[in-house]
């Protein structure tokens, strides 16, 4: 596949810049987003392999921003980010298009293990309901 093209979709350009500068130290192509216009935009321009999209994105929510974007791409994996717990069950009725979650805070290095299985999984033969697929795997590279 190459180097993975990431699309990070913040509002918090602290916290944006800290994880673009961290998933480029693990090998990823890293393109930014700060609002839902500049999130289209980027897919149209970039076509990125995935996108890790924060559910509080100026200009609209990140449930409509993922489905936004898989209408742009529909081959686009998508994962929600947010310090908020959300279930697999929630995101799954808000037909979002999202195939993860991942909880802040988590490292750089946390993330880059998500992401990279998000796309191996979206890539690969389909297993069903992968919510929380990418979380369990962090904790697994972690103990």
């Amino acid at each position: 596949m190459g180097t993975p093209h990431i699309l990070l979709v913040d509002g918090n350009e602290a916290e944006l810049l800290r994880m673009a500068r961290g998933l480029e130290a693990e090998g990823f192509s890293v393109h930014t987003a700060r609002t839902a216009d500049e999130a289209e935009e980027q897919t149209r321009r970039v076509r990125p392999d995935l996108a890790l999209v924060e559910l509080h994105v100026p200009g609209t929510h990140g449930l409509h921003l993922a489905r936004a974007l898989r209408r742009l791409d529909a081959s686009l994996v998508v994962v929600l980010t947010s310090a908020f717990e959300l279930s697999g069950r929630q995101i799954e009725r808000c037909d979002c298009g999202a195939t993860a979650f991942v909880r802040k805070p988590q490292s750089p290095a946390e993330v880059a293990v998500a992401l990279r299985n998000a796309l191996e999984q979206a890539n690969g033969p389909s297993s069903g309901t992968r919510w929380y697929a990418a979380a369990n795997q962090v904790e697994a590279a972690l103990a």
